[in-house]
């Protein structure tokens, strides 16, 4: 889901990135008296598409994703996760 914010916040709206962190780090988690994100992620602008679906313990076995077999425009690079320092 983080990547289809990326797409509404920064190609859609032109808002600067730290308009996205924010979102995501601290008025979400703000808003909902949850503790704010102690690690980072990196997003790469880099074209994917989702599956058709993901297997899914639901009735028909299947999860169909938002924009299945679509362009995405960008990608969670889930190798760089690490813990923030404070």
């Amino acid at each position: 889901a983080i990547e289809l914010y990326a797409e509404a916040f920064l190609d859609l709206a032109n808002a600067p990135l730290a308009t996205l962190d924010a979102f995501v780090n601290k008025h979400g988690p703000d808003f909902y008296g949850l503790p704010r994100h102690t690690r980072t992620r990196t997003l790469t602008r880099r074209a994917w598409r989702p599956p058709a679906f993901y297997p899914f313990a639901g009735p028909d076995g299947k999860l169909v994703p938002l924009r299945a077999q679509q362009d995405v425009l960008w990608a969670l690079d889930d190798d760089h996760l690490r813990h923030q320092d404070g």
